[in-house]
């Protein structure tokens, strides 16, 4: 299976002060029929790092917050 780096959307609670990244849930059957591994990233994380270390078949955009 080819690994590939997913970027996450900006999840803001409103309920107490954290922010977080995330996926839909529906990405999982996504990978898996295409026979892929994600590699969730993390907008904080440097970048180059993963390529370096993950050697990633693709890189997949999957959307953000700016996006319908």
């Amino acid at each position: 299976m080819k690994k590939i780096l997913v970027s996450q959307r900006i999840i803001e609670n409103e309920s107490y002060p954290e922010t977080r990244e995330g996926l839909d849930l529906r990405w999982g059957s996504f990978f898996a029929g295409a026979g892929l591994i994600p590699c969730p990233v993390l907008s904080a994380y440097p970048s180059a790092e993963l390529f370096e270390q993950l050697e990633p078949a693709g890189v997949l955009l999957s959307g953000g917050n700016d996006l319908s």
